[in-house]
């Protein structure tokens, strides 16, 4: 065998210090990477160490998943600090409504059209509400009609109890999840909403599954994008077939429409914004710019507290009041002209038809003229014929 060689026998010390060379990997990693990174891992990697990773979300098979959910965060826009929580609360809800062996995944809006929605967490809910019920319970719930999974009565068995306790762990540390990221967007300007995008890649996710499928929407329904945003228009203008005319020309850059699931069954936790949707008239043109949207879906609003009035960047090349001021006078400056310059050409035309008619008059007083003359002509040469017979007759006579 071969001897070691110098350079490696000098770092042999160095080598063989306990743990010394995985330390230090550690620390460059750790300085390294960068914070924004570490934050946003943070509750993801807490997450983990509680027990509630998505490796372990489900537990049964997927082939024996019996619907499909998706709860999808539009946390694009601040909300009222008081109302912060409201999101993640409503996840607790959405977990009653679900059936047993129902898969639920979590999104929230990101600013980035191409991707237009991030998976924040998956649960599977192992149970039925009705198999947390138990009629001979001292106690019966919390008065809703059936038991959440963090209030179980001693008779339920063991096995489904440890199931039901690990959904509740995953569902709280799937709402801790959404909080951190309501936080990341209390204050500030809309630069964009991508809820129409966000909306197509979940009919698309969800087109090819079997069983039941559901919606849930946390959102005050604001579209805002450069090809359509409600925010940059009037009110009055929020008319879904200039949405789908204006959807269908933007194919050819970020493909085709995905249409709605028929008979999906979604329910938006609808937020109305201060100044704007709060109006009752103007939310129920907004609810129903979405109700034709999910016109082959079953759709139902529950309207939530008016939240912040909203403050964006303008995305649309919207004209303001004063360029469509600018622009009607200008419009009705060349209506004025073009009815001038119609009045002008009818006055022409009129002129030239009476030149017309004046010559066509005197043609008929010359044609009625040359009538009478040969009528006279043609009289006169009868009057001759006559006076000639009359003579040749006498001549006749006088020969004999």
């Amino acid at each position: 065998m071969r001897g070691t060689p110098n350079w490696l026998a000098a770092r042999r010390p160095e080598i063989r210090a306990p743990g010394f060379g995985r330390v230090r990997w550690t620390l460059l990693l750790v300085v390294l990477l960068p914070i924004p990174v570490v934050l946003f891992l943070g509750p993801y990697v807490r997450d983990a160490l509680n027990g509630a990773s998505e490796n372990d979300a489900c537990p049964f098979p997927r082939v024996d998943i019996a619907g499909h959910a998706a709860y999808l965060l539009d946390l694009r826009k601040p909300l009222n600090p008081a109302q912060a929580s409201l999101p993640g609360k409503l996840l607790r809800d959405i977990s009653h409504d679900l059936d047993a062996n129902t898969e639920l995944k979590v999104f929230t809006l990101t600013p980035y059209a191409e991707s237009p929605r991030m998976l924040l967490g998956r649960l599977c809910k192992p149970y039925d509400n009705a198999d947390l019920t138990i009629a001979t319970a001292k106690d019966q719930g919390n008065g809703s009609g059936f038991r959440d999974c963090n209030d179980i009565p001693a008779q339920v068995p063991a096995s489904l109890r440890d199931k039901a306790n690990r959904f509740c762990a995953q569902r709280n540390a799937l709402q801790r999840r959404i909080d951190v990221m309501v936080q990341q967007h209390r204050d500030g300007r809309v630069a964009n909403a991508f809820l129409a995008e966000a909306l197509e890649d979940t009919f698309q996710s969800l087109e090819n599954l079997s069983g039941s499928k559901s919606l849930y929407l946390f959102s005050d329904m604001f579209q805002h994008s450069s090809w359509y945003s409600h925010l940059d228009l009037q009110w009055e203008d929020w008319a879904f077939e200039e949405f789908a005319e204006t959807r269908d020309r933007q194919s050819v850059l970020i493909g085709a429409p995905a249409p709605v699931i028929p008979g999906l069954r979604v329910k938006v936790f609808y937020v109305p914004r201060t100044g704007s949707t709060e109006n009752l008239r103007v939310r129920v043109a907004h609810q129903q710019f979405w109700q034709d949207y999910f016109a082959d879906a079953t759709l139902d609003f529950e309207d939530r507290a008016p939240m912040l009035e909203l403050a964006h960047d303008p995305l649309m090349n919207v004209p303001s009041k004063a360029e469509i001021a600018a622009q009607e006078r200008e419009r009705v400056r060349f209506e004025r002209e073009a009815v001038e310059r119609l009045r002008a050409r009818i006055k022409e035309e009129q002129l030239e038809l009476e030149s017309v008619r004046q010559r066509l008059t005197d043609e008929t007083r010359e044609l009625e003229a040359r009538e009478r003359e040969l009528r006279q002509q043609q009289d006169q040469l009868a009057e001759e014929k006559n006076q000639f017979a009359a003579r040749s007759e006498t001549a006749g006579v006088e020969g004999n």
